[in-house]
């Protein structure tokens, strides 16, 4: 049941997305080119998300993560979406955001959470820098 309500939300999304042109290369967003840090630890340091805009993202939740996202993001009706189809497999991870005075604030209602760090409703992803390549702090 779960799988069929995040394959009705993502194709939801997408579609909005593509309704509203959100994402589009070259499209002016102000939360876009950039990097941000979550207020809490990750694990074994900084939490980072950044945000491309090609479209993209990726993310690593801390130096002792085994795992690196990466996916696209939507942004509609306010919400910020990031996508990460979880390198190809048969499930999705979707969560959202609100974007607040340049900041990232977590929203879990129709979020699946990250894969290793556990994050809570109304957490905070601080800008952090300007992003001059498509990277992540940390990433080889």
């Amino acid at each position: 049941m779960k799988k069929k309500l995040l394959a009705i939300f993502l194709l939801a999304s997408m579609l909005l997305c593509a309704l509203a042109s959100c994402g589009k290369k070259g499209e002016d967003f102000i939360f876009t080119d950039k990097t941000y840090i979550y207020e809490k630890e990750g694990l074994g340091g900084a939490f980072t998300i950044s945000i491309n805009s090609d479209g993209t993202f990726t993310y690593k939740e801390g130096p002792d993560s085994n795992y690196y996202a990466h996916g696209v993001w939507t942004y509609v009706g306010g919400t910020l979406s990031l996508i990460d189809d979880l390198h190809g497999s048969d499930r999705s991870i979707c969560n959202n955001f609100f974007i607040v005075d340049g900041n990232l604030w977590y929203i879990s209602e129709n979020s699946t959470g990250f894969a290793e760090v556990v994050v809570e409703e109304g957490d905070l992803f601080r800008f952090a820098y300007e992003n001059t390549e498509n990277t992540v702090e940390g990433e080889e």
